[in-house]
């Protein structure tokens, strides 16, 4: 494990209960990133979508692609001895998909890969897994600040 919950705080803005990531396996800077989310019983989101068969929501899943995202690039600048902008905010996000449902237990496998850097903004791609099968996927562009 690359990082845990408190070292992933160093780097990124998101606090519970709206921090998506328990762990990094690892981060390759300006390239990839590969992340962590156990999704318990526990998680708010879960009293309300839905009481009598819970899910993850599609975008909490696209928000924990985004935060990892955001960890690469911020981990990024780290590497390179720049200042690490405040935040990153969204601009876009295309062809999600949602393949198989998340369940309480299921623990998540994001990776996103950085498909292009032009100043301060940032096109990755994502993908979740559970078990070594695809659960969710998108592009997405962000804008760091």
């Amino acid at each position: 494990m690359l990082f845990n919950t408190a070292q992933i705080q160093n780097l990124i803005p998101h606090r519970f209960p709206f921090l998506f990531l328990d762990k990094i396996e690892e981060v390759k800077v300006w390239e990839f990133a590969i992340g962590h989310k156990c999704f318990t019983i526990n998680e708010h989101f879960f009293a309300g979508h839905f009481p009598d068969h819970p899910v993850v929501p599609g975008v909490i899943l696209i928000e924990a692609m985004a935060q990892l995202a955001t960890l690469c690039v911020a981990y990024s600048y780290k590497h390179d001895e720049e200042e690490i902008p405040s935040g990153v905010a969204f601009m876009s996000i295309e062809k999600a998909k949602f393949r198989k449902s998340v369940e309480p237990g299921d623990n998540v496998k994001f990776i996103v890969k950085q498909k292009s850097k032009r100043r301060s903004i940032f096109q990755f791609s994502g993908s979740g897994f559970v078990n070594d099968v695809l659960v969710c996927e998108s592009d997405f562009m962000a804008m760091s600040r």
